[in-house]
């Protein structure tokens, strides 16, 4: 596994601006998946499709086991620090755990792209190709996790792209 991969730089790299880390969170608040709305947008950059079917095992092989329950005591720990102001620190390495768990993910997800790289776009001269592309990506993924009708989640998956689109 390659935990320092493109996708990771990627990831860190568009992460890093408040606009895409807002859109993130709010995504994640929303029980979206956000390593996998940061692929499909890097997958737009590279002119390439989202297919779900493709990295759907991510989320028995890590996601569900392990960095789903990491961050649901992180939430808890982070709730009970209005009361216990000591555990601050413990909140602390839960949140650096989280995100080596998170790099994690998206080495799985980067695994799963080199063993079969996405089909490539066949018109991606045209303006705005790249956030077209990860548009139609992120709907791919709606519907793979059957969020796509829900207006928020796509409200919210559109602000994501325009913020990462504006920082890449």
């Amino acid at each position: 596994m390659q935990l320092d991969n493109p996708l990771w730089r990627y990831a860190l790299k568009v992460y890093s601006h408040p606009s895409v880390e807002r859109s993130c969170l709010a995504a994640q608040d929303l029980g979206l998946h956000v390593n996998t709305l940061l692929l499909c947008c890097w997958l737009a950059t590279r002119d390439e499709y989202y297919q779900s079917e493709h990295y759907a095992s991510v989320l028995t092989l890590w996601r569900d086991p392990v960095l789903s329950p990491l961050r649901r005591v992180r939430y808890q720990v982070r709730a009970m620090c209005q009361e216990y102001p000591e555990l601050e620190s413990c909140y602390q390495h839960l949140k650096q755990s989280e995100l080596a768990a998170e790099q994690v993910d998206i080495a799985l997800l980067w695994q799963l792209y080199l063993l079969q790289p996405s089909p490539v776009a066949v018109d991606s001269s045209a303006e705005n190709a790249a956030k077209a592309l990860a548009q139609k990506n992120i709907a791919n993924y709606l519907k793979a996790v059957e969020m796509d009708s829900t207006a928020t989640a796509v409200a919210c998956s559109n602000q994501l792209v325009d913020a990462v689109i504006e920082h890449n």
